[in-house]
């Protein structure tokens, strides 16, 4: 791994790292989502900081280079954050759903109590 590419892992993971940070303190991204981010960007500091590791890991894995390795690996760390996002999506839909549900039948009770009164 040239030189070149080891600052640039390490600058996009510091901005990465950072930028999770900002959005935490910032109250615009919840801590357990930035966790995900956070550890992926330690991770490519490591990894830009060690490439003896990332060179030995693409060499066992039979990677032709450790930039394609680092990319796959990243792509699949992606995938399972799109991946664990799509669940929480679903059960906020289903969520959604049933208070939709709820109310609609609140709606509908709520006129019967009035013309009782």
């Amino acid at each position: 791994m040239t030189l070149t590419l080891q600052c640039v892992f390490l600058m996009v993971s510091l901005l990465t790292f950072v930028f999770a940070v900002y959005k935490v303190r910032k109250s615009q991204l919840q801590i357990a989502d930035a966790i995900s981010w956070l550890i992926g960007a330690i991770l490519l500091v490591l990894l830009s900081l060690f490439p003896e590791v990332v060179l030995w890991t693409a060499d066992l894995l039979g990677f032709y280079s450790a930039s394609n390795f680092i990319l796959t690996m990243f792509t699949f760390f992606l995938i399972i954050i799109v991946f664990m996002q799509s669940i929480k999506l679903s059960i906020l839909n289903e969520k959604v759903k049933n208070l939709n549900h709820y109310i609609a039948l609140k709606e509908k009770e709520q006129p019967d109590n009035e013309a009782q009164r």
